[in-house]
């Protein structure tokens, strides 16, 4: 097993751009809290509102959508030069991905708001919001209400938890 690390083969853009890197890091928030909700267990469960708290703190304090309709609008400029310029591209795969993107600006641009508005008057996730940012501040005498919560059913928990991470999962 420690000999399949070194055959995998990771690329990545470099330099990162700071809408690659966004993106990138929202993917992997993403996909730590889809892991951690499908679990059964309260620490899982954890895992995954850790995730969603801190999707929730990086579309607060970044405009997503806008990033995201930005680099569409890039992507379908390099595309549209793509296709004046340059045949190395069968244009099959241009045209899919000319649909995808302006699918992708349809998506978009159904998003009202920012993305987590709702989460930001829920008692609830306000609560555990605050104490994460302690040491030790999400606890079982601290925050009775979160220890309840943890002790409910797995479905139970995971319902909340992806009714809350809807925005960012649609």
């Amino acid at each position: 097993m420690a000999g399949t690390a070194s055959s995998i083969s990771i690329c990545y853009e470099q330099p990162l751009t700071k809408p690659v890197r966004l993106f990138l890091r929202f993917e992997q928030l993403v996909e730590r809290f889809r892991v951690g909700a499908s679990g059964e267990s309260s620490t899982e469960s954890h895992i995954a509102l850790l995730a969603l708290l801190d999707l929730y703190q990086h579309g607060m304090h970044v405009d997503l959508k806008a990033e995201v309709l930005r680099e569409i609008d890039r992507s379908l400029g390099v595309i549209n030069r793509s296709d004046e310029v340059s045949t190395s591209y069968p244009p099959d795969q241009l045209l899919e991905a000319r649909s995808a993107l302006e699918q992708g600006v349809e998506a978009t641009n159904r998003i009202h708001g920012q993305l987590g508005s709702k989460l930001k008057n829920h008692h609830f996730f306000n609560l555990i919001r605050q104490r994460i940012t302690m040491g030790g501040g999400v606890n079982s005498f601290d925050l009775p209400i979160y220890h309840l919560w943890m002790v409910k059913q797995p479905e139970e928990r995971r319902t909340l938890l992806e009714d809350w991470a809807k925005p960012y999962l649609d």
